[in-house]
């Protein structure tokens, strides 16, 4: 009786340490957490698949996940193609400079596949999903140059 007693306190006191920061979805708009080299994220009924600089995916998202990474030697552009569907909660795909700065590619809607071409300076940029309230997420993504990564992995 008193090992089963200490094991559910154990129990209890891990899982109420493991509960104490903040939820990944509190990341939403805190843009210097956004932009730090690390995730945070809870990910379920996900389907992803990357190749290369493409990257597709399906899943219930929240926090930051990084899909897409490119260590450019000098200033250049890079190509990429695009697309976002929210059905549950919010989302959204952000691009990360080297140094910091954020910038919103699509945000919280079905954005319609788009192609943009944007000019980068040396170093390494990021594309990460954004998400909020266990988003329902449909992401697409193909580059000129870079890694994508599957969320995860």
């Amino acid at each position: 009786m008193k090992r089963t007693l200490l094991g559910a306190w154990a129990l209890a006191a891990l899982l109420l340490c493991s509960c104490a920061g903040p939820s990944p979805g509190a990341i939403y708009d805190d843009y210097t957490r956004i932009a730090a080299a690390s995730n945070s994220y809870c990910l379920s009924d996900a389907r992803q698949m990357a190749q290369g600089a493409s990257y597709q995916g399906s899943m219930r998202f929240e926090g930051t996940g990084t899909l897409w990474q490119y260590d450019a030697p000098q200033a250049q552009t890079v190509t990429c193609t695009f697309s976002l569907s929210v059905e549950d909660g919010r989302a959204k795909l952000v691009w990360i400079e080297p140094d910091g700065q954020v910038g919103i590619l699509a945000e919280n809607n079905t954005t319609p596949t788009q192609t943009v071409t944007i000019p980068i300076s040396a170093g390494i940029h990021r594309i990460k999903l954004v998400g909020a309230e266990q988003a329902h997420v449909t992401v697409q993504l193909a580059l000129s140059a870079g890694m994508c990564a599957e969320i995860g992995f």
